[in-house]
């Protein structure tokens, strides 16, 4: 599961980057799609012959590594992860004195 809640955080990772709010991503309910990964906000998706429901603040990965797959993330969740990441990234090391 880690390599797919990843794969959905790298999704996202360039609207939080740009100073995006959950609430201002999910509102244009992107998704984005190819032949080895799929991922959707809201909205429903047919995975396995049967209609799945996705919430709004939701972020669904339809399809991982080619292979038809349903699971899902919260947003605002996933977007605070990617912040704290980034302040982690920018936050200056302390140097070790021995």
């Amino acid at each position: 599961m880690p390599a797919v809640r990843d794969l959905a955080k790298e999704y996202l990772r360039p609207y939080v980057e740009r100073g995006y709010s959950p609430e201002q991503i999910c509102k244009g309910h992107p998704g984005q799609g190819d032949n080895q990964n799929c991922l959707q906000i809201g909205g429903e998706i047919q995975v396995k012959g049967k209609l799945r429901q996705i919430g709004g603040g939701q972020l669904a990965v339809t399809r991982f590594e080619g292979e038809e797959y349903f699971t899902t993330f919260s947003v605002a969740e996933l977007c605070r992860e990617i912040r704290q990441e980034i302040a982690d990234r920018d936050k200056p090391k302390q140097l070790r004195l021995w």
